[in-house]
């Protein structure tokens, strides 16, 4: 996509004339000349950034600078004051920066870092998360939670066995073997009736009871029985459900859209299209069931940002909306697009971890190991997921994503680990880990700043 940001010179243009050329003027003239068009053209851009949005830089549409806007990482930069912080915490743990606080580790206790990388809300917490919608779930004990808002203070008391973070104004909550709702004031929105359940989503909430599933609205209303064996949240107007070993699409009314198929898994849809698998073979089909995309790659993941990883022969590229492979299938491992930006294993190397742009260009290299952050199905139940190599499958549990490696960007910064050194990375791949004290070679008593 054209830069917008780059269209000045294609925007002024010289008035055309039709004189003939005058005699070559003396050095003193040219040296006047030179100088007037100088002020001229410090006018005329003056002029333009004066007049600020009634002036049109670029043909592009609205929607098309809205996905390049999407597309970026937020403007975050790594300094050395941010990483000094950082450093001088030792992390013991570290989340990712939501809502502008990332929950992190010390001495054993949670709490919140700002972007500064000083210490917002104290050590405390047994486990924190990150915010949401205002409010961050955190755990007094790891028996009871409850939610605080972002100066700390306790909004919803620590009286739940577990919960979930707000979604759409709501959050699930744990107590006595069954699960209900709350809204962000704390009250009980719907009743502890359910033995498992989701969070919002498109205004429905999936929920269970006695080994099957429906959904209820935000008044506590059943508005889809609960008949499923399996079925998934509402993602772009569509969910996926199960029946009689079948799976099907329906809307938020209950009505089928995609008649019953016999896949082996089938996902929700993103940016379009959904995830279908059989028999170890998988493809993408479009909201009204058509196989758009074929099951021919041995695995494949989510459409993110307008590509989707695909996988032949336990290699791993990227294609496009059409099945176009737009980045080759080469890579031992990858991730999704997140902000602009991929995780891969490079070809060349079992252990060297870098982030790719989407024309498949190496921006970022560093010897870490990329974490397994919602990457490839690789079971049919769609539980675990991780990344495979010619050798072996790694399979890595949901609980357990957060345990190593670059994770996504999230508001301008990924997480990194080395050497188990936790730390943070801008989209330039500056990480708060470049500036920890290393031993000096010749003396073990002298310390020197890594550079």
């Amino acid at each position: 996509m054209e830069d917008i940001n780059n269209t000045e010179q294609t925007n002024i243009a010289l008035p055309q004339t039709d004189e003939k050329p005058k005699k070559k003027k003396s050095k003193k003239g040219w040296l006047i000349a030179a100088i007037v068009a100088i002020v001229i053209l410090l006018g005329v851009g003056a002029f333009f950034l004066l007049k600020g949005n009634n002036t049109t830089f670029t043909d592009e549409t609205d929607d098309e600078i809205e996905d390049s806007i999407i597309d970026e990482p937020d403007d975050f930069a790594v300094t050395k004051q941010f990483a000094n912080n950082i450093n001088a915490l030792d992390l013991e743990g570290i989340g990712l920066f939501s809502e502008d606080l990332a929950p992190v580790k010390v001495n054993g206790k949670w709490g919140y870092i700002d972007k500064n990388g000083i210490m917002a809300i104290p050590m405390q917490f047994d486990y924190a998360y990150p915010f949401h919608e205002g409010l961050a779930l955190v755990y007094e004990d790891y028996y009871h939670c409850g939610f605080i808002d972002k100066k700390g203070n306790t909004v919803i008391p620590a009286q739940y066995e577990r919960a979930n973070h707000f979604r759409e104004g709501m959050a699930s909550v744990y107590k006595d073997g069954k699960w209900g709702f709350i809204d962000t004031e704390g009250n009980l929105v719907i009743p502890m009736l359910y033995d498992a359940v989701d969070e919002f989503h498109e205004g429905l909430a999936l929920v269970a009871n006695n080994g099957k599933r429906g959904y209820i609205n935000k008044k506590g209303n059943v508005v889809i029985p609960l008949q499923y064996d399996f079925s998934s949240d509402f993602s772009e107007g569509l969910a996926v459900v199960s029946l009689d070993g079948k799976s099907m699409y329906i809307d938020p009314k209950g009505n089928t859209v995609i008649p019953p198929q016999e896949y082996d898994i089938a996902s929700v849809f993103y940016e379009g299209l959904a995830l279908v698998a059989k028999e170890q073979k998988y493809g993408f089909i479009d909201k009204k069931g058509n196989t758009v995309i074929p099951l021919e790659y041995d695995y494949a993941g989510y459409f993110n940002e307008g590509l989707a990883m695909v996988g032949k022969d336990g290699k791993i590229g990227y294609i496009d909306k059409k099945g176009k492979v737009v980045i080759p299938i080469q890579y031992n491992y990858a991730m999704p697009y997140n902000e602009g930006l991929a995780a891969v294993v490079l070809p060349d190397s079992t252990n060297t971890s870098a982030f790719i742009d989407k024309h498949g260009e190496v921006v970022i290299t560093k010897n870490f190991v990329p974490t397994a952050y919602l990457c490839i199905p690789i079971t049919s139940n769609n539980l675990y997921y991780g990344y495979r190599t010619d050798i072996e499958s790694v399979v890595i549990s949901q609980s357990d994503w957060h345990v190593a490696g670059h994770g996504p960007f999230s508001e301008g910064l990924a997480i990194t680990i080395k050497d188990g050194k936790w730390g943070y990375m801008d989209p330039s791949g500056k990480s708060t880990l470049d500036y920890l004290p290393v031993r000096n070679q010749t003396s073990d008593s002298s310390w020197v700043e890594q550079q």
